[in-house]
């Protein structure tokens, strides 16, 4: 990471240490033909996270072939179909207890937090003339690597304790029988 001071703004960096300018595809960013799965590169064209084993850091992504299959089935067989958005979806997923996320509050938000719980009133200090509160964080986060993969696992693992069994072709696609159905 950059030893520049964080400025209020997120200081991300691409694995190689260049600065992370955003993400686009990687058949936009270079001329190689696309191999069948999505690669993501810094806007330079160093990759993305390369610290970190992709079965790690990545969740089930529902295909299109997968949807369309399910769609004429449960139509075929008159099923029941549900879908729904969890709000704040990560949120609900722990952070594993070896890995160590810190947040970092400044400002009116250092304000709000002591405000929400005074217990945090000691912990806050000041750089560059800036109130800050450095926090653990216990639950997973949109922006931390492995939460989409963290709530993927917690969310399988919800469903399959409720009699769902996943398919072992899409980790997408749930099903259960009710009543023989």
């Amino acid at each position: 990471m950059s030893s520049e001071p964080d400025q209020g703004e997120a200081n991300w960096e691409c694995a190689d240490g260049s600065p992370q300018c955003g993400y686009i595809p990687r058949e936009e960013a270079t001329s190689e033909p696309d191999q069948g799965e999505a690669k993501w590169e810094c806007a330079d064209g160093s990759p993305q996270c390369g610290y970190i084993p992709r079965e790690e850091a990545t969740s089930a992504t529902l295909s299109l072939d997968a949807l369309l299959v399910s769609l004429v089935i449960d139509a075929l067989e008159g099923r029941d179909v549900a879908i729904f958005d969890v709000p704040g979806a990560y949120l609900w997923a722990d952070m594993p207890e070896e890995k160590e996320a810190i947040l970092k509050l400044e400002g009116d938000f250092v304000d709000i937090m002591c405000d929400v719980n005074p217990e945090h009133i000691p912990n806050v200090r000041y750089e560059n003339g800036k109130k800050v509160l450095y926090l653990q964080i216990l639950k997973t986060l949109y922006g931390c690597i492995e939460s989409a993969l963290l709530w993927y696992e917690l969310f399988a693992n919800t469903l399959k304790d409720m009699g769902f069994e996943i398919n072992p072709y899409d980790k997408c696609v749930a099903n259960k029988m009710i009543n023989g159905k």
